[in-house]
């Protein structure tokens, strides 16, 4: 689990922080660089005419819709295993981003012993199944369907460092997660909670 692990670290890193993740490859020997204009145009929106869905409600739906019914289900999974979404960059809870960070926090969980194996790999599997796979295929397509008009912009060294995300992205999709061949950081800052309420919307009835 280790190795999973490391890989929804890493890809947390990617979405919510890229000089973070250069940092991490750079620990791990990996020499990656990406552009930081091609990083914005495609993850902040900077370019206008580019939009990638980074959120599980959209990828789920294929309606332009944040904060939907889909956020919701992702915020409850979220708290049924007692972990609280930190609004990375100011996004909803179903972002890509924090999706990779809560599939970090139950394999850390796991690998420091406050969760089982067993629990933790279940609830894993779930969650993929039910929001980050679909999240996932929607954020590849997207960005290669933007391949004209990227190569506009940018030369064919530059759009070559998206391959290497393209595999960390498509290796958990299979599975067959990259060895970082580095220790995982920071694992006691990963501690099962308790489930946390969720309190339904409220239905407000207005006399007539």
């Amino acid at each position: 689990m280790k190795r999973q692990h490391l890989n929804y670290h890493a890809l947390r890193l990617f979405f919510e922080d890229l000089d973070k993740f250069v940092e991490f490859c750079q620990k791990a020997g990996q020499n990656f660089h990406m552009d930081k204009q091609l990083y914005s145009d495609l993850f902040y929106g900077t370019n206008s005419h580019i939009y990638i869905p980074l959120w599980a409600s959209v990828a789920k739906t294929d309606e332009d819709v944040l904060m939907n019914h889909v956020t919701l289900n992702v915020i409850k999974f979220y708290k049924s295993y007692g972990y609280e979404h930190i609004n990375m960059d100011g996004n909803p809870a179903d972002f890509i981003g924090e999706q990779f960070r809560f599939l970090e926090y139950l394999t850390g969980c796991a690998i420091n012993g406050s969760m089982t194996y067993e629990d933790a790999s279940n609830a894993v599997e779930s969650f993929e199944k039910a929001y980050l796979i679909d999240t996932i295929r929607r954020v590849v397509k997207d960005i290669k369907e933007q391949d004209k008009l990227l190569s506009e912009d940018f030369t064919s060294d530059v759009l070559g460092s998206l391959d290497f995300v393209f595999k960390l992205l498509e290796a958990v999709t299979s599975k067959d997660y990259y060895d970082w061949n580095v220790d995982a950081p920071c694992l006691e800052t990963w501690q099962k909670h308790l489930p946390i309420p969720v309190e339904e919307p409220h239905i407000v009835s207005v006399a007539s």
